[in-house]
């Protein structure tokens, strides 16, 4: 990605973005389907809204995300497209974390954003 442009990048996340919303509201919609029509126990019926309140929350977050792509500088937009990766795979960064060195002062930063930005 080092040779994208901005604009170029910013329309791959917006796209990439949009593609995850229509794919939420998809299963949202099968999973308020399947809770009207098929008779289900208890514990079937509590999963199923649970999933359906983790996508919704996730389509939230997302929604969010595509609210400030056109704020964003070439720097912030690959940040934020590593930062989707990870989190789609489950492997997102750890909040809260510093950095420090021998001699104790503490570092600004987290240090897997850090390796992430190394060349």
């Amino acid at each position: 990605m080092d040779y994208w442009s901005e604009d170029a990048l910013r329309k791959f996340l917006a796209g990439t973005l949009e593609l995850i919303l229509d794919f939420c509201d998809e299963t949202i919609t099968l999973i308020t389907h399947d809770l009207k029509t098929r008779p289900k126990s208890w514990h079937q019926r509590d999963s199923a809204k649970t999933l359906k309140r983790k996508t919704q929350n996730f389509k939230r977050l997302l929604s969010a995300q595509l609210k400030v792509i056109p704020h964003l500088d070439r720097d912030q937009l690959l940040t934020k497209i590593y930062n989707l990766i990870l989190m789609c795979e489950r492997l997102s960064t750890l909040p809260g974390f510093g950095m420090s060195n021998q001699f104790g002062d503490n570092l600004v930063g987290n240090p897997e954003k850090q390796l992430l930005r190394r060349k």
